[in-house]
């Protein structure tokens, strides 16, 4: 699923039950996912969470993210809608 967000606009993510994969394609985004750390996905970097985790995601400026679903946290499948929500 392609996603787009405006700077400052945020949304809450979730691993699902197999993880999820977000891909940054354009842009910066800032992700927390409640262990202590903040991270930063930059243009054409990747970040995956694991089954189970939630996140929050903001843009850092105007970013478009592509969402995918892992199988057994490697190989991303179709999306699912239930992964993400709006803040």
């Amino acid at each position: 699923m392609e996603c787009g967000l405006e700077r400052g606009e945020l949304v809450r993510l979730s691993g699902g039950s197999c993880g999820t994969e977000i891909a940054c394609r354009t842009g910066t985004l800032w992700l927390t996912r409640g262990d202590g750390v903040d991270y930063l996905v930059h243009q054409g970097s990747t970040f995956r969470l694991a089954a189970g985790e939630q996140a929050v995601v903001e843009a850092l400026g105007r970013a478009e993210f592509r969402l995918r679903e892992s199988v057994g946290g490697t190989t991303p499948i179709t999306w699912r809608s239930s992964l993400v929500q709006q803040c």
